[in-house]
């Protein structure tokens, strides 16, 4: 693809090298800062006391866990606009 564009995310202090598509650029930028701060808040919760590859793990099934709430809470926002909307097409409909 034409419009896309390579950028280095770093995680726990390694970079990942990735070809993304340009106008997804700030989110994917956020999305490392997101997770880097994650991880860093998860790191001083357990001290010395979790490897990378557990603080990593744990993220991750957070992560999971927050992106399924949102597909339900969508999922239920979604059915309610559709209910709304089909009430609105019958009220407006003549007589």
């Amino acid at each position: 693809m034409a419009d896309e564009i390579s950028i280095k995310i770093k995680i726990l202090d390694k970079e990942y090298p990735s070809r993304i598509p340009a106008a997804e650029e700030e989110t994917y930028r956020q999305a490392g800062k997101e997770l880097n701060e994650r991880l860093r808040q998860l790191r001083e919760t357990y001290g010395g006391r979790a490897d990378k590859q557990d603080v990593l793990s744990l993220v991750a099934f957070m992560m999971a866990v927050e992106n399924l709430k949102l597909k339900d809470e969508k999922s239920t926002l979604d059915d309610m606009l559709n209910r709304k909307m089909s009430h609105l097409k019958d009220l407006l409909k003549p007589s």
